[in-house]
């Protein structure tokens, strides 16, 4: 004898779409790696970020303490009398920079002036390449002057390090530049002193 349908029983193990939706909300399993997962990618970048601003700030200082030790030798007459060619002082800033400093990508400039109002720092960049510094074999000392001259000895390098980050693409007022300076793609880093010659003659 068959029971009939109003006294049939559910079956237990159903569940309806409300209850299914209440147990997925309050499981906590899995918690922990969608948090991990959601704060990986800003940790990340902020970690890259200080990588690169500290490779930045290794490779600036060292570029300016170079010029400004090897300038001593300008300052004081050394490489005056000593007849240097500027393709030997420009191995000065670049031994003094080491390992920062690629010497492929660096000009030196050597200018000098008789009083403080006429001396002005150069253009680093022309047509989108390094300005260059002329003959290598020239003697410092016609570049720099004799004693008692206002020298400014100014290093211009192309770190190409910075074509791999992105946010160094800006330029002095802050805003985002579509290309860059250098058309390779690199920074321009400039590190400059100025100092009157010491009366050495």
């Amino acid at each position: 004898m068959s029971t009939p349908a109003k006294f049939k029983l559910r079956p237990r193990n159903r569940k309806t779409a409300g209850s299914v939706f209440s147990r997925f909300i309050l499981n906590s399993r899995g918690s922990t790696a969608v948090e991990f997962a959601l704060v990986l990618g800003p940790f990340l970048i902020f970690v890259f970020g200080i990588f690169a601003l500290g490779l930045h700030y290794l490779a600036t200082n060292s570029l300016e303490r170079a010029v400004f030790n090897a300038s001593r030798l300008i300052r004081t007459g050394q490489a005056q009398k000593a007849e240097m060619p500027v393709s030997e002082f420009k191995q000065q800033i670049c031994d003094e920079a080491q390992p920062y400093i690629d010497c492929n990508h660096l000009q030196v400039h050597v200018q000098n002036e008789d009083s403080w109002e006429d001396i002005a720092p150069i253009n680093c960049i022309d047509g989108g390449q390094l300005a260059t510094s002329g003959n290598g074999s020239d003697k410092i000392g016609d570049r720099a002057g004799g004693s008692s001259k206002i020298v400014m000895v100014t290093a211009c390098y192309e770190w190409l390090l910075a074509q791999k980050i992105p946010f160094f693409m800006k330029d002095e007022h802050g805003e985002w530049r579509t290309t860059p300076e250098l058309a390779s793609g690199g920074m321009l880093m400039q590190a400059a002193t100025v100092f009157r010659t010491e009366p050495y003659e």
